[in-house]
C-alpha cells in the first residue's frame, strides 16, 4: 500500500507541476487551469501498476467493471448528488440573499461550451481515475486487514494528502478551509465505502457517484457558498447515520469486499469470453 500511494502522490503532483509553478508565478509559461484534469491519472495509474505486481488485477478490472448491481444501489449512486444539490439550493435560497438563481447560469458569461466541457472532461476523469484507485484498489486491500471503517480513515488520510497540491492552485490554503475540506473528504470517503461494500465491491457504482457529484460541486460554486456548505454538511450526517446504523465492521448492511472475497465472480471471464 505504501508503493501505491506514493505512486498515486507522484504522478499527480508530477503532472500537475506545471499549472502550479505557473498559477504562483514561478514560471512564464501560460499554463491555464484546464490542465487541472490531467491530475486524475495518479490513482488509476498507480492502482493498475500495483495491482499487476501483487496478482489482483483481474480482480480489480472486475470491481471497475461491475455494472450487474441492484437496480436501487445504481439509482442511488446516480441520482443522490443532484438531490443533495437541489436540496442545498432551496435551502440556500432561503439564508443567503446572496445566491444566484439557477436560471441566472443560462446567460452568465462564466457558462459558455468550453466551461461546459472541460467541467465535464474534468469530472469524468476525476470520477474515474480517483475511483478506480481509491475505491477499486486501495480500499478492497485495506479492507483485507483493518474493518471498514478503520479502512476508510486510513484510506482518507491518504486521500487528503493526495490532494495537497491543488491548495496551491484550485483552493484556497488557510487552516480553517483545510479542517473543512478534511472533515467533509472522511464524510465522502464514510459515503462511498457504503457505496461500494453494498454493492459486492463495485467501483463502477462509486464512479458514477463521484462524477455526479463533481459536477453539481461546479455548478453550486456558481451560485452560493452556502450551498457547498449544506452539500458537505448533508454528506456528513450521511455518514454518521451510516457508522452508527451498520457499525464500524462494514459500514454497509453487507460484508466489507476485499480482493480475498470468496465469492466466486465469473464477470471477468465473460468480459473476456473466456
Amino acid at each position: 500500500m505504501k508503493i501505491y500511494f506514493l505512486l498515486a502522490c507522484g504522478i499527480t503532483w508530477f503532472l500537475l507541476l506545471p499549472v502550479i509553478l505557473s498559477h504562483q508565478g514561478i514560471i512564464a509559461l501560460n499554463v491555464t487551469d484546464d490542465w487541472h484534469f490531467l491530475g486524475a491519472l495518479g490513482p488509476i495509474l498507480a492502482a493498475f501498476y500495483v495491482a499487476r505486481r501483487r496478482g489482483v488485477f483481474h480482480l480489480w478490472l472486475v470491481g471497475l467493471l461491475r455494472t450487474h448491481v441492484e437496480t436501487g444501489w445504481l439509482l442511488i449512486s446516480v441520482i443522490s448528488p443532484f438531490i443533495l444539490f437541489f436540496i442545498a439550493y432551496i435551502i440556500a435560497l432561503f439564508i443567503d440573499s446572496s445566491t444566484e438563481p439557477i436560471e441566472s447560469l443560462i446567460n452568465s458569461e462564466t457558462i459558455n461550451l468550453h466551461w461546459v466541457v472541460m467541467t465535464l472532461i474534468a469530472a469524468i476523469a476525476y470520477g474515474i481515475g480517483e475511483e478506480a484507485g481509491w475505491r477499486g484498489f486501495a480500499l478492497p486491500w485495506l479492507q483485507k486487514k483493518e474493518n471498514a471503517l478503520k479502512a476508510t480513515m486510513l484510506l482518507a488520510m491518504m486521500h487528503a494528502v493526495w490532494h495537497i497540491p491543488f491548495f496551491f492552485y484550485r483552493f484556497e490554503f488557510t487552516v480553517g478551509m483545510a479542517i473543512g475540506f478534511f472533515i467533509g473528504l472522511v464524510a465522502g470517503t464514510v459515503w462511498l465505502t457504503f457505496l461500494y461494500n453494498s454493492t459486492g465491491g463495485s467501483a463502477f457504482v462509486a464512479i458514477i457517484w463521484h462524477t455526479g457529484w463533481n459536477i453539481v460541486n461546479q455548478v453550486a460554486i456558481l451560485l452560493s457558498d452556502v450551498m457547498l456548505a449544506v452539500m458537505s454538511t448533508s454528506v456528513i450526517i450521511l455518514a454518521v447515520y451510516i457508522v452508527s446504523k451498520w457499525g464500524s465492521e462494514s459500514l454497509s448492511p453487507k460484508p466489507r469486499y476485499t480482493f480475498h472475497t470468496t465469492h466466486q465472480d465469473n464477470n471477468y471471464d465473460k468480459i473476456f469470453n473466456l
